[in-house]
Protein backbone atom coordinates (compact mmCIF):
# COMPACT_ATOMS: atom_id res chain seq x y z
CA UNK A 1 0.00 0.00 0.00
CA UNK A 2 1.32 3.62 -0.78
CA UNK A 3 -0.07 6.68 0.96
CA UNK A 4 -1.01 9.32 -1.35
CA UNK A 5 -1.69 12.92 -0.83
CA UNK A 6 -3.57 14.92 -3.02
CA UNK A 7 -3.65 18.37 -3.23
CA UNK A 8 -6.57 20.38 -4.20
CA UNK A 9 -7.80 23.54 -2.01
CA UNK A 10 -10.83 24.48 -3.76
CA UNK A 11 -12.93 25.69 -5.12
CA UNK A 12 -16.09 23.06 -4.64
CA UNK A 13 -15.94 22.09 -8.48
CA UNK A 14 -12.38 21.43 -8.89
CA UNK A 15 -12.47 19.30 -5.63
CA UNK A 16 -15.28 17.58 -7.35
CA UNK A 17 -13.10 17.21 -9.95
CA UNK A 18 -10.20 15.63 -8.19
CA UNK A 19 -11.77 13.14 -6.32
CA UNK A 20 -12.64 10.68 -9.07
CA UNK A 21 -8.39 10.35 -9.00
CA UNK A 22 -8.63 10.08 -5.28
CA UNK A 23 -11.56 7.04 -5.64
CA UNK A 24 -8.96 5.26 -8.39
CA UNK A 25 -5.68 5.68 -5.66
CA UNK A 26 -8.19 4.46 -2.93
CA UNK A 27 -9.57 1.19 -5.39
CA UNK A 28 -5.44 0.36 -5.86
CA UNK A 29 -5.06 -0.54 -2.60
CA UNK A 30 -3.61 2.93 -1.03
CA UNK A 31 -4.36 5.79 1.48
CA UNK A 32 -5.33 8.86 0.28
CA UNK A 33 -4.93 11.91 1.95
CA UNK A 34 -7.38 15.24 0.35
CA UNK A 35 -5.67 18.27 1.31
CA UNK A 36 -8.46 21.44 1.43
CA UNK A 37 -8.93 24.46 2.13
CA UNK A 38 -10.98 24.86 5.06
CA UNK A 39 -13.71 27.34 3.34
CA UNK A 40 -14.57 23.91 1.58
CA UNK A 41 -13.61 21.36 3.66
CA UNK A 42 -17.44 19.88 4.33
CA UNK A 43 -17.17 18.41 0.93
CA UNK A 44 -15.38 15.57 2.08
CA UNK A 45 -17.78 14.48 4.45
CA UNK A 46 -19.40 12.97 2.05
CA UNK A 47 -16.83 10.53 1.24
CA UNK A 48 -15.24 7.85 3.20
CA UNK A 49 -12.11 6.92 0.70
CA UNK A 50 -10.16 10.05 1.75
CA UNK A 51 -8.50 11.58 4.91
CA UNK A 52 -9.27 14.81 5.41
CA UNK A 53 -6.27 16.98 5.47
CA UNK A 54 -8.00 20.90 6.55
CA UNK A 55 -5.35 23.66 5.79
CA UNK A 56 -6.19 27.15 6.57
CA UNK A 57 -5.09 29.13 3.66
CA UNK A 58 -6.59 30.46 0.30
CA UNK A 59 -7.02 27.67 -1.82
CA UNK A 60 -4.81 29.10 -4.54
CA UNK A 61 -1.51 28.34 -2.24
CA UNK A 62 -1.53 24.87 -2.99
CA UNK A 63 2.04 24.59 -4.45
CA UNK A 64 3.23 25.89 -0.25
CA UNK A 65 0.95 23.50 0.87
CA UNK A 66 2.34 20.56 -1.69
CA UNK A 67 5.87 21.46 -0.66
CA UNK A 68 4.78 20.95 3.15
CA UNK A 69 3.36 17.26 2.63
CA UNK A 70 6.41 16.44 0.67
CA UNK A 71 8.33 18.15 3.71
CA UNK A 72 6.56 15.34 6.49
CA UNK A 73 8.38 12.25 4.56
CA UNK A 74 5.13 10.78 5.30
CA UNK A 75 3.87 10.21 1.79
CA UNK A 76 5.32 8.11 -1.58
CA UNK A 77 3.95 10.13 -4.04
CA UNK A 78 1.99 13.80 -3.82
CA UNK A 79 -0.46 15.21 -6.62
CA UNK A 80 -1.23 18.66 -6.82
CA UNK A 81 -5.00 18.21 -8.63
CA UNK A 82 -5.57 21.89 -9.56
CA UNK A 83 -4.26 24.36 -11.99
CA UNK A 84 -5.30 27.27 -9.86
CA UNK A 85 -2.01 28.63 -8.21
CA UNK A 86 0.69 27.08 -10.84
CA UNK A 87 2.14 27.72 -13.52
CA UNK A 88 0.49 25.51 -16.60
CA UNK A 89 1.56 25.31 -19.69
CA UNK A 90 -1.79 24.44 -21.79
CA UNK A 91 -1.96 20.96 -23.49
CA UNK A 92 -5.47 20.36 -23.36
CA UNK A 93 -8.33 22.23 -24.28
CA UNK A 94 -9.37 22.80 -20.54
CA UNK A 95 -8.66 23.42 -17.01
CA UNK A 96 -10.02 20.01 -15.87
CA UNK A 97 -8.37 18.08 -18.32
CA UNK A 98 -4.90 19.84 -17.44
CA UNK A 99 -4.97 19.20 -13.31
CA UNK A 100 -5.41 15.30 -14.49
CA UNK A 101 -2.22 15.79 -17.30
CA UNK A 102 0.11 17.62 -14.63
CA UNK A 103 -0.11 14.19 -12.55
CA UNK A 104 -0.10 11.95 -15.39
CA UNK A 105 -3.48 10.64 -15.56
CA UNK A 106 -5.01 12.30 -18.13
CA UNK A 107 -5.47 8.89 -20.12
CA UNK A 108 -7.81 8.06 -17.44
CA UNK A 109 -9.81 11.03 -18.18
CA UNK A 110 -13.81 10.36 -18.58
CA UNK A 111 -13.16 6.95 -17.68
CA UNK A 112 -14.19 7.38 -13.61
CA UNK A 113 -16.90 8.17 -11.37
CA UNK A 114 -17.45 11.01 -9.10
CA UNK A 115 -19.12 9.08 -5.82
CA UNK A 116 -20.32 10.60 -3.06
CA UNK A 117 -20.53 7.40 -0.61
CA UNK A 118 -22.00 8.93 2.73
CA UNK A 119 -24.67 11.27 2.26
CA UNK A 120 -27.23 11.24 4.17
CA UNK A 121 -30.66 12.79 3.47
CA UNK A 122 -30.52 16.89 3.85
CA UNK A 123 -31.89 19.64 5.74
CA UNK A 124 -33.45 22.14 3.24
CA UNK A 125 -35.16 25.29 3.18
CA UNK A 126 -36.44 23.79 0.04
CA UNK A 127 -39.63 20.87 -0.28
CA UNK A 128 -36.84 17.92 -2.25
CA UNK A 129 -38.56 14.65 -1.06
CA UNK A 130 -36.90 12.31 -2.79
CA UNK A 131 -40.84 10.71 -3.49
CA UNK A 132 -41.74 14.23 -5.17
CA UNK A 133 -41.56 13.41 -8.47
CA UNK A 134 -45.09 11.07 -7.38
CA UNK A 135 -46.67 14.53 -5.87
CA UNK A 136 -46.16 16.87 -8.87
CA UNK A 137 -48.32 17.15 -12.13
CA UNK A 138 -45.30 18.85 -13.98
CA UNK A 139 -41.59 17.64 -14.37
CA UNK A 140 -38.91 19.44 -12.39
CA UNK A 141 -36.47 21.92 -13.99
CA UNK A 142 -33.68 22.79 -11.69
CA UNK A 143 -31.45 25.58 -12.63
CA UNK A 144 -28.33 27.45 -10.96
CA UNK A 145 -27.18 30.84 -12.64
CA UNK A 146 -24.35 31.58 -9.47
CA UNK A 147 -20.64 30.85 -9.90
CA UNK A 148 -17.93 32.03 -7.90
CA UNK A 149 -14.78 32.07 -10.49
CA UNK A 150 -17.10 31.96 -13.48
CA UNK A 151 -19.85 34.21 -12.38
CA UNK A 152 -22.38 34.21 -15.70
CA UNK A 153 -22.80 37.76 -16.77
CA UNK A 154 -26.56 37.37 -17.84
CA UNK A 155 -28.04 36.33 -14.83
CA UNK A 156 -31.05 38.56 -15.85
CA UNK A 157 -32.15 37.07 -19.22
CA UNK A 158 -31.59 33.73 -17.90
CA UNK A 159 -34.44 34.10 -15.00
CA UNK A 160 -36.41 35.35 -17.76
CA UNK A 161 -36.19 32.24 -19.63
CA UNK A 162 -36.95 30.62 -16.70
CA UNK A 163 -39.66 32.41 -15.76
CA UNK A 164 -41.25 31.59 -19.39
CA UNK A 165 -40.79 27.48 -18.60
CA UNK A 166 -42.86 27.23 -15.33
CA UNK A 167 -45.99 26.92 -17.04
CA UNK A 168 -44.69 23.61 -18.69
CA UNK A 169 -42.24 23.19 -15.56
CA UNK A 170 -41.82 22.88 -11.64
CA UNK A 171 -38.92 25.40 -11.54
CA UNK A 172 -36.35 25.27 -8.74
CA UNK A 173 -33.57 28.35 -8.64
CA UNK A 174 -30.68 26.61 -6.95
CA UNK A 175 -29.21 29.39 -5.92
CA UNK A 176 -32.15 29.75 -3.44
CA UNK A 177 -31.32 25.97 -1.75
CA UNK A 178 -29.49 26.14 1.61
CA UNK A 179 -28.40 23.20 2.68
CA UNK A 180 -25.65 21.78 5.07
CA UNK A 181 -23.94 19.93 2.77
CA UNK A 182 -22.63 21.12 -1.00
CA UNK A 183 -23.61 17.75 -1.88
CA UNK A 184 -27.13 17.45 -0.90
CA UNK A 185 -27.85 19.05 -4.22
CA UNK A 186 -27.81 15.33 -5.34
CA UNK A 187 -31.15 14.74 -4.27
CA UNK A 188 -32.71 17.16 -6.41
CA UNK A 189 -30.50 15.91 -9.10
CA UNK A 190 -31.83 12.73 -8.75
CA UNK A 191 -35.46 13.52 -8.66
CA UNK A 192 -35.29 16.73 -11.72
CA UNK A 193 -35.76 16.18 -15.30
CA UNK A 194 -33.33 18.18 -16.36
CA UNK A 195 -30.36 20.44 -14.74
CA UNK A 196 -29.40 24.03 -16.26
CA UNK A 197 -26.15 24.81 -15.13
CA UNK A 198 -23.51 27.58 -14.96
CA UNK A 199 -20.05 27.37 -14.65
CA UNK A 200 -20.00 26.40 -11.29
CA UNK A 201 -19.67 24.27 -8.52
CA UNK A 202 -22.86 22.49 -9.10
CA UNK A 203 -22.29 21.67 -12.81
CA UNK A 204 -19.11 19.35 -11.56
CA UNK A 205 -21.45 17.90 -9.12
CA UNK A 206 -23.55 16.68 -11.83
CA UNK A 207 -21.14 14.16 -13.09
CA UNK A 208 -21.96 12.11 -10.11
CA UNK A 209 -25.76 11.47 -11.78
CA UNK A 210 -24.59 9.98 -15.23
CA UNK A 211 -28.24 10.14 -15.59
CA UNK A 212 -29.20 13.39 -15.26
CA UNK A 213 -29.72 15.37 -18.51
CA UNK A 214 -27.71 18.47 -18.21
CA UNK A 215 -27.81 21.85 -20.18
CA UNK A 216 -24.27 23.51 -19.73
CA UNK A 217 -23.45 27.28 -19.60
CA UNK A 218 -19.98 27.15 -20.45
CA UNK A 219 -17.47 30.22 -19.26
CA UNK A 220 -15.59 31.60 -22.69
CA UNK A 221 -13.55 34.06 -20.42
CA UNK A 222 -11.02 34.71 -20.14
CA UNK A 223 -10.69 32.20 -23.22
CA UNK A 224 -12.03 29.23 -23.81
CA UNK A 225 -9.54 26.91 -21.74
CA UNK A 226 -11.21 28.39 -18.97
CA UNK A 227 -14.42 26.57 -19.40
CA UNK A 228 -15.68 23.03 -17.88
CA UNK A 229 -14.89 20.13 -20.25
CA UNK A 230 -18.06 18.49 -21.79
CA UNK A 231 -19.36 15.36 -20.19
CA UNK A 232 -21.25 12.54 -21.52
CA UNK A 233 -24.50 13.90 -19.74
CA UNK A 234 -24.30 17.31 -21.28
CA UNK A 235 -26.91 17.05 -23.77
CA UNK A 236 -26.54 20.77 -25.01
CA UNK A 237 -23.69 23.50 -24.31
CA UNK A 238 -24.30 26.80 -24.73
CA UNK A 239 -21.10 28.75 -24.23
CA UNK A 240 -21.50 32.55 -22.19
CA UNK A 241 -20.98 34.66 -25.31
CA UNK A 242 -23.77 32.77 -26.72
CA UNK A 243 -26.16 32.70 -24.43
CA UNK A 244 -27.91 36.09 -25.30
CA UNK A 245 -28.69 34.74 -28.27
CA UNK A 246 -32.59 34.01 -29.73
CA UNK A 247 -30.95 30.37 -31.20
CA UNK A 248 -29.36 29.58 -28.40
CA UNK A 249 -32.19 29.97 -26.16
CA UNK A 250 -34.38 28.25 -28.86
CA UNK A 251 -31.55 25.47 -27.87
CA UNK A 252 -32.41 25.13 -24.98
CA UNK A 253 -36.28 25.03 -24.92
CA UNK A 254 -35.98 22.47 -27.87
CA UNK A 255 -33.92 20.08 -26.00
CA UNK A 256 -35.74 20.93 -22.64
CA UNK A 257 -38.91 19.64 -24.89
CA UNK A 258 -37.80 16.32 -26.46
CA UNK A 259 -36.52 15.23 -22.91
CA UNK A 260 -40.10 16.25 -21.31
CA UNK A 261 -41.72 14.17 -24.47
CA UNK A 262 -38.97 11.45 -24.43
CA UNK A 263 -38.98 11.67 -27.84
CA UNK A 264 -36.33 9.87 -30.01
CA UNK A 265 -33.91 12.86 -30.82
CA UNK A 266 -32.93 12.22 -34.56
CA UNK A 267 -29.16 11.85 -34.77
CA UNK A 268 -27.67 14.86 -36.24
CA UNK A 269 -24.11 15.32 -38.41
CA UNK A 270 -21.97 17.96 -36.65
CA UNK A 271 -19.26 18.90 -39.46
CA UNK A 272 -15.70 20.05 -38.29
CA UNK A 273 -13.36 21.55 -39.91
CA UNK A 274 -10.19 24.45 -38.98
CA UNK A 275 -11.77 27.09 -40.57
CA UNK A 276 -8.21 29.22 -41.22
CA UNK A 277 -6.82 31.99 -43.52
CA UNK A 278 -5.61 30.32 -46.64
CA UNK A 279 -1.85 29.81 -46.23
CA UNK A 280 -1.68 28.34 -50.08
CA UNK A 281 -2.40 30.33 -53.87
CA UNK A 282 -5.00 27.68 -54.86
CA UNK A 283 -6.52 26.57 -51.02
CA UNK A 284 -9.46 29.36 -51.58
CA UNK A 285 -10.21 27.69 -55.46
CA UNK A 286 -10.12 23.94 -53.23
CA UNK A 287 -12.06 24.91 -50.63
CA UNK A 288 -14.66 26.75 -52.94
CA UNK A 289 -14.98 23.29 -54.54
CA UNK A 290 -15.50 20.84 -51.06
CA UNK A 291 -17.97 23.65 -49.49
CA UNK A 292 -20.21 23.36 -52.77
CA UNK A 293 -20.29 19.17 -52.14
CA UNK A 294 -21.09 20.51 -48.44
CA UNK A 295 -23.94 22.43 -49.41
CA UNK A 296 -25.26 20.13 -51.15
CA UNK A 297 -25.51 17.08 -48.51
CA UNK A 298 -26.67 20.37 -45.92
CA UNK A 299 -29.65 20.41 -47.78
CA UNK A 300 -30.67 17.74 -46.67
CA UNK A 301 -31.08 18.31 -43.14
CA UNK A 302 -29.54 16.75 -39.91
CA UNK A 303 -26.32 18.69 -40.61
CA UNK A 304 -24.72 21.09 -37.86
CA UNK A 305 -21.31 23.42 -39.55
CA UNK A 306 -19.12 23.41 -37.44
CA UNK A 307 -15.72 25.65 -38.81
CA UNK A 308 -13.40 26.25 -36.31
CA UNK A 309 -11.86 29.41 -36.63
CA UNK A 310 -8.44 30.30 -34.94
CA UNK A 311 -10.15 32.69 -32.64
CA UNK A 312 -11.98 29.69 -31.19
CA UNK A 313 -8.96 27.41 -30.15
CA UNK A 314 -8.08 27.57 -26.79
CA UNK A 315 -4.30 27.07 -27.53
CA UNK A 316 -2.58 26.87 -30.38
CA UNK A 317 0.97 24.94 -31.71
CA UNK A 318 2.75 28.13 -31.18
CA UNK A 319 2.45 26.51 -27.37
CA UNK A 320 4.99 23.83 -27.92
CA UNK A 321 7.52 25.48 -30.70
CA UNK A 322 5.38 25.31 -34.12
CA UNK A 323 6.05 28.33 -36.19
CA UNK A 324 2.81 28.29 -37.24
CA UNK A 325 -0.32 29.07 -34.80
CA UNK A 326 -2.04 25.95 -36.23
CA UNK A 327 -4.63 24.36 -33.77
CA UNK A 328 -4.53 20.73 -32.01
CA UNK A 329 -7.09 17.97 -33.36
CA UNK A 330 -7.96 16.92 -30.08
CA UNK A 331 -9.23 20.42 -29.29
CA UNK A 332 -11.06 20.90 -32.91
CA UNK A 333 -12.81 17.81 -31.97
CA UNK A 334 -13.67 18.69 -28.05
CA UNK A 335 -15.49 22.26 -29.79
CA UNK A 336 -17.56 19.89 -31.61
CA UNK A 337 -18.48 18.35 -28.67
CA UNK A 338 -19.96 20.98 -27.40
CA UNK A 339 -22.91 21.22 -30.48
CA UNK A 340 -23.71 17.56 -30.27
CA UNK A 341 -25.98 15.28 -27.99
CA UNK A 342 -24.36 11.98 -26.99
CA UNK A 343 -25.10 9.68 -29.89
CA UNK A 344 -25.02 12.44 -32.24
CA UNK A 345 -21.79 12.23 -35.53
CA UNK A 346 -18.97 14.26 -35.23
CA UNK A 347 -17.84 14.16 -39.15
CA UNK A 348 -13.90 15.67 -39.03
CA UNK A 349 -12.62 16.40 -42.23
CA UNK A 350 -9.99 18.39 -44.00
CA UNK A 351 -11.20 22.27 -45.41
CA UNK A 352 -10.65 20.87 -48.84
CA UNK A 353 -12.54 17.53 -48.49
CA UNK A 354 -15.47 17.17 -51.15
CA UNK A 355 -18.11 14.72 -50.41
CA UNK A 356 -19.63 11.98 -52.28
CA UNK A 357 -23.14 12.90 -53.31
CA UNK A 358 -25.02 10.48 -50.77
CA UNK A 359 -23.01 10.74 -47.95
CA UNK A 360 -25.54 11.70 -45.73
CA UNK A 361 -27.58 8.49 -46.60
CA UNK A 362 -24.15 6.87 -45.76
CA UNK A 363 -22.94 8.41 -42.70
CA UNK A 364 -26.65 8.04 -41.23
CA UNK A 365 -26.90 4.17 -41.96
CA UNK A 366 -23.65 3.03 -41.33
CA UNK A 367 -22.41 2.19 -37.75
CA UNK A 368 -19.79 4.55 -35.92
CA UNK A 369 -16.96 4.95 -35.64
CA UNK A 370 -15.27 4.57 -39.32
CA UNK A 371 -13.43 6.39 -41.63
CA UNK A 372 -12.52 6.78 -45.04
CA UNK A 373 -9.28 7.57 -47.35
CA UNK A 374 -8.79 10.24 -49.83
CA UNK A 375 -9.16 9.52 -53.15
CA UNK A 376 -6.84 12.14 -55.30
CA UNK A 377 -8.37 13.76 -58.13
CA UNK A 378 -6.83 16.16 -61.01
CA UNK A 379 -9.90 18.21 -61.52
CA UNK A 380 -13.60 17.91 -60.67
CA UNK A 381 -16.60 18.65 -62.29
CA UNK A 382 -20.10 18.38 -60.71
CA UNK A 383 -21.44 15.55 -58.06
CA UNK A 384 -19.41 12.57 -57.44
CA UNK A 385 -20.08 9.32 -55.93
CA UNK A 386 -18.78 6.12 -55.00
CA UNK A 387 -18.01 4.80 -58.34
CA UNK A 388 -17.02 8.15 -59.63
CA UNK A 389 -14.44 8.49 -57.67
CA UNK A 390 -12.82 5.00 -58.35
CA UNK A 391 -12.82 5.28 -62.02
CA UNK A 392 -11.28 8.59 -61.96
CA UNK A 393 -8.96 8.91 -59.07
CA UNK A 394 -6.47 7.03 -56.72
CA UNK A 395 -6.83 5.98 -53.40
CA UNK A 396 -4.14 8.00 -51.05
CA UNK A 397 -2.59 6.54 -48.09
CA UNK A 398 -4.01 9.82 -46.49
CA UNK A 399 -7.29 9.41 -44.18
CA UNK A 400 -9.61 12.58 -44.73
CA UNK A 401 -12.95 12.16 -43.29
CA UNK A 402 -13.17 10.32 -39.64
CA UNK A 403 -17.09 9.76 -37.91
CA UNK A 404 -17.87 8.61 -34.36
CA UNK A 405 -20.19 9.65 -31.80
CA UNK A 406 -19.67 12.42 -29.40
CA UNK A 407 -20.11 9.27 -26.69
CA UNK A 408 -17.97 7.13 -28.48
CA UNK A 409 -15.24 10.55 -28.08
CA UNK A 410 -16.04 11.03 -24.71
CA UNK A 411 -15.22 7.47 -23.97
CA UNK A 412 -11.98 7.37 -26.16
CA UNK A 413 -11.16 10.54 -26.88
CA UNK A 414 -7.95 10.46 -23.99
CA UNK A 415 -6.29 7.82 -25.33
CA UNK A 416 -5.60 9.87 -28.61
CA UNK A 417 -2.66 11.78 -28.04
CA UNK A 418 -1.82 15.61 -28.67
CA UNK A 419 -1.79 15.98 -32.49
CA UNK A 420 -0.98 19.53 -34.63
CA UNK A 421 -3.26 19.75 -37.97
CA UNK A 422 -1.28 20.20 -41.15
CA UNK A 423 1.32 18.29 -39.83
CA UNK A 424 2.21 14.43 -40.64
CA UNK A 425 0.87 10.88 -38.85
CA UNK A 426 -2.42 12.05 -37.05
CA UNK A 427 -4.99 11.02 -39.72
CA UNK A 428 -2.77 7.50 -39.39
CA UNK A 429 -3.35 7.89 -35.86
CA UNK A 430 -6.68 8.18 -35.75
CA UNK A 431 -7.60 5.56 -37.90
CA UNK A 432 -5.65 3.15 -36.15
CA UNK A 433 -7.64 4.27 -32.85
CA UNK A 434 -10.77 4.13 -34.74
CA UNK A 435 -9.86 0.35 -35.57
CA UNK A 436 -8.38 -0.22 -32.45
CA UNK A 437 -11.86 0.38 -30.75
CA UNK A 438 -14.73 -0.85 -32.79
CA UNK A 439 -14.52 0.92 -36.00
CA UNK A 440 -13.40 0.30 -39.48
CA UNK A 441 -12.96 1.66 -42.85
CA UNK A 442 -15.42 3.04 -45.07
CA UNK A 443 -14.82 3.10 -48.83
CA UNK A 444 -14.79 6.02 -50.86
CA UNK A 445 -16.44 8.67 -48.95
CA UNK A 446 -14.68 11.88 -50.12
CA UNK A 447 -12.21 13.17 -52.71
CA UNK A 448 -9.10 15.50 -52.91
CA UNK A 449 -7.96 17.67 -55.32
CA UNK A 450 -4.27 16.99 -56.17
CA UNK A 451 -2.07 19.71 -55.20
CA UNK A 452 1.84 20.37 -54.62
CA UNK A 453 2.30 19.49 -50.57
CA UNK A 454 4.29 21.60 -48.65
CA UNK A 455 5.32 18.26 -46.80
CA UNK A 456 7.50 17.10 -50.18
CA UNK A 457 10.49 19.70 -48.26
CA UNK A 458 13.27 18.04 -46.63
CA UNK A 459 13.09 21.41 -44.70
CA UNK A 460 9.50 20.80 -43.76
CA UNK A 461 9.97 17.13 -42.88
CA UNK A 462 12.20 18.12 -39.95
CA UNK A 463 10.00 21.43 -38.47
CA UNK A 464 8.78 21.37 -34.87
CA UNK A 465 5.03 20.19 -35.94
CA UNK A 466 6.07 17.18 -37.51
CA UNK A 467 8.58 16.15 -34.90
CA UNK A 468 6.25 16.40 -32.44
CA UNK A 469 3.58 14.96 -33.99
CA UNK A 470 6.23 11.93 -34.83
CA UNK A 471 6.72 12.10 -30.81
CA UNK A 472 3.47 11.15 -30.23
CA UNK A 473 2.40 8.73 -32.24
CA UNK A 474 5.06 6.88 -31.22
CA UNK A 475 3.85 7.14 -27.67
CA UNK A 476 0.81 5.63 -29.22
CA UNK A 477 2.25 2.91 -30.93
CA UNK A 478 4.28 1.79 -28.11
CA UNK A 479 1.38 2.05 -25.88
CA UNK A 480 -1.07 -0.29 -28.14
CA UNK A 481 1.67 -2.59 -29.17
CA UNK A 482 1.31 -1.98 -32.83
CA UNK A 483 2.71 -3.95 -35.64
CA UNK A 484 3.48 -1.18 -38.01
CA UNK A 485 6.89 0.61 -37.99
CA UNK A 486 7.30 4.05 -36.08
CA UNK A 487 8.19 6.40 -38.25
Amino acid sequence: MSKIAIICLGALGDCCNALPLALHEFQQGNHVTFYIAREFASLLDGVTYVEPAVVDTHYSNCLPVAEAAERTQEFDRVMVVQCYGTPVERQTDSYCKEAWRLVGKMHLWGKLPLVFDNRTPPATNVDIDPEIEDKRNRPILIFCHSGRSSPFPFRRELLALMESLKKDFEVWDLSEVRMQHFYDLLHAFRVASCLIATDSGPLHLANAVPSLPVIALVTDRPDMWHGSPSQPNHVLRIRYGDFPKKESQDRIIETLMQIVSKKKIERRIVHVWNDYPYRQQDAGYRHGVAKASWEQEYKKGRWIPCPIPDAQLPRTAQSVGESKPLPFVNDIINIAAEQAQPDDLICLTNDDTIFVSDLTERLLNTEPPFWSSRWEHAKVNGPLNAQSIKNNSWKHVGADIFVFTKRWWMEHGGEFPDFIVAREQWDLIMRSMINLRGGHEEDALCAHIIHEPEWHSAQFRESVGNLFNRESAQRFVRANQLKWPIV
